[in-house]
């Protein structure tokens, strides 16, 4: 009887203590501070496709760049756009010596240093919306912001032209774990892969479905179902004394 009545009293105190925890924890919604993933999904809504990456071992190289834009389609390869950009090093020497101090001065570099910043990231972005498409292109280094280009535009093209047409596309990068030059120690570099969706008259619905990353031999199963593709890469070449 008194087991029973000791379990009563220990159910009694742990309802209580429950109740009382209740009433401490006020069910709330608060406002946090945003974070990137909530910005690129912005970005995406917008319509906007981001790829930034790092190509600082070739600018310590003194390497050159360019950035190309290849169309493919059932005619074949077609290099549409080559932006070149000359070297990856800004030099001094262009500028008069009171402009060299000043910008050593600002950006905290050596009092001898002969390269005023260099190239060490590459994003690549494109704005598509219906039947316009545009490609941006945005360099910085550690001296921050190098050069911006934007407004480029890209050829987009309807899914399915015996309906209301439908300009779908989709993003996707490159494979860049293994580069090869060619014999004059030149890499040429694809970096986005942005393709057209296909229609699949079988289940009535457009499709773009397959590998995440693409092969730079365009081997994947998915380049041959897409009947519109486009190729944006970067072609680097070493500067002569290292070639």
């Amino acid at each position: 009887m008194k087991r029973l009545i000791l379990f009563t009293m220990l159910v009694a105190l742990c309802a209580t203590a429950m109740g009382r925890n209740a009433k401490k924890t006020k069910l709330a919604v608060s406002q946090q501070e945003l974070v990137a993933s909530d910005l690129t999904n912005m970005l995406n809504m917008l319509g906007i496709r981001t790829l930034r990456f790092d190509v600082s071992p070739f600018a310590d190289r003194g390497y050159s760049l360019s950035v190309y834009v290849d169309q493919i389609d059932s005619t074949g390869r077609k290099r549409l756009e080559r932006f070149n950009f000359g070297s990856m090093r800004l030099l001094f020497e262009p500028f008069t010596e009171e402009a060299r101090q000043d910008f050593r001065k600002r950006y905290g570099l050596r009092r001898k240093a002969m390269s005023a910043g260099q190239t060490e990231y590459l994003t690549l972005m494109i704005l598509h919306q219906d039947s316009i498409a545009r490609l941006g292109i945005g360099m910085d280094g550690e001296t921050g912001p190098l050069l911006r280009l934007k407004g480029v535009k890209l050829p987009v093209r309807p899914c399915k032209t015996d309906s209301q047409p439908s300009h779908l596309y989709d993003l996707r990068p490159f494979k860049t774990e293994e580069l090869h030059a060619d014999t004059k120690g030149r890499y040429e570099i694809p970096l986005v892969y942005f393709a057209s969706f296909w229609y699949d008259a079988k289940y009535g619905i457009y499709r773009s479905c397959g590998a995440s990353r693409i092969d730079p031999e365009m081997s994947d199963e998915i380049v041959g179902m897409s009947p519109h593709k486009l190729v944006i890469g970067i072609i680097l070449e070493a500067p002569e004394d290292q070639k």
